[in-house]
């Protein structure tokens, strides 16, 4: 079963200016198959790490507006706009480092944070340059204490 992380951008984004993003951008080795099954738009591959990507723009993620969300403000710099859920595979650990590695990639052309959607100690919302230090550091977004 797949463990999701959210992209959230201050950004409204348009679905067809993500879909340009997937197809020009290259992360070392991946294979990136458009509408691999009827509940993703994308799905990035290599060797054996798997993630789905899906773009819900239309129904941002909800936040109450409480400490978490102030925190969330803060690191994106304004409301989240876009959200894109990145599904990944939870058989091979290594996943997270491609959808960290994804995420760095989608930082480079959107301001954005990632919220690792973690119901306890470990949840945390990392800023654009947080997730370009696990980006360089090889940690995933649940490596974290």
């Amino acid at each position: 079963m797949p463990e999701p992380v959210a992209l959230l951008s201050s950004v409204d984004i348009p679905k067809e200016s993500f879909f340009d993003f997937l197809r020009t951008t290259s992360i070392t080795d991946t294979k990136l198959v458009l509408s691999p099954r009827e509940y993703c738009d994308a799905q990035l591959i290599r060797g054996n790490e798997n993630i789905w990507i899906v773009f819900e723009s239309e129904e941002p993620y909800y936040y109450e507006e409480d400490e978490e969300y102030g925190q969330l403000l803060q690191k994106l710099g304004g409301h989240p706009r876009t959200d894109i859920i990145i599904d990944i595979s939870s058989t091979e650990p290594e996943s997270q480092h491609l959808a960290v590695e994804f995420a760095c990639a989608f930082t480079e052309q959107w301001p954005c944070v990632v919220d690792n959607l973690r119901g306890d100690e470990r949840h945390r919302i990392y800023s654009a340059q947080e997730i370009r230090e696990l980006c360089n550091k090889g940690i995933g977004f649940w490596d974290q204490k």
